[in-house]
């Protein structure tokens, strides 16, 4: 879940209350959902449900540290919570962090309640068109100004840049 996620988590340090992820745990199961004011990640799980609901800020350091000490590990993971504190134990390392507070934005309010539009596509065939066009984008958002220089006109400015005619069928 924490792999599917943090990327959305805000890097800027005005915005405390997006800074980390949200974590809200019921009897139905648990949802992670995190942004950065552009981009909305949110993933579900049926496999950790509690009795009382939980809803929690996770900063993305403690994150990306639990994501490490959990890599490989097979057996069960479990978790505590005071009025500041967040503990995780993951085999014999504990990790603890303390929680985030503010208000962490209404993100259900631009998810669509009604969609009618579904689509069916191989996952591979996508993965590969976005991979392509990723960079695509990531070459025109470098684009940068070069002057070669001409002896007998002065200088004479060039753009590096893409071709922008590369389709895909997915």
């Amino acid at each position: 879940m924490i792999e599917s996620t943090i990327y959305a988590i805000t890097q800027e340090e005005s915005r405390y209350a997006l800074s980390g992820a949200k974590v809200e745990i019921n009897k139905e199961g648990m949802r992670m959902v995190t942004t950065d004011g552009h981009r909305l990640a949110l993933i579900d799980s049926k496999e950790v449900t509690a009795a009382e609901s939980l809803e929690l800020l996770i900063p993305k350091k403690a994150l990306a540290e639990l994501s490490k000490i959990t890599n490989g590990h097979e057996g069960p993971l479990s978790f505590s919570t005071d009025e500041n504190h967040i503990y995780f134990q993951v085999g014999t390392r504990t990790l603890v962090s303390r929680l985030i507070y503010g208000q962490f934005p209404n993100y259900e309010m631009v998810i669509p309640k009604e969609n009618n539009l579904i689509v069916r596509m191989s996952a591979a065939a996508f993965r590969e068109a976005i991979k392509r066009i990723a960079l695509m984008a990531e070459e025109r958002s470098q684009t940068r100004n070069q002057t070669k220089r001409n002896p007998d006109h002065g200088p004479i400015p060039r753009r590096r840049r893409s071709s922008g005619n590369d389709s895909s069928r997915v």
